[in-house]
């Protein structure tokens, strides 16, 4: 089942809904990871 496939089952209540709940955690994973690179770097000696 493909992105579209699922979006086009979606009603626009349900597609913002879970907009709302995804786009943050994105958002905290992208930073997390960043983060994480950083001390990664830092312990081994790249920074």
């Amino acid at each position: 089942m493909t992105t579209q496939t699922i979006k086009e089952n979606l009603s626009t209540t349900e597609e913002a809904l879970l907009s709302e709940m995804v786009t943050p955690n994105i958002h905290a994973a992208t930073e997390l990871y960043g983060r994480l690179v950083g001390l990664n770097n830092i312990y081994n000696g790249e920074a």
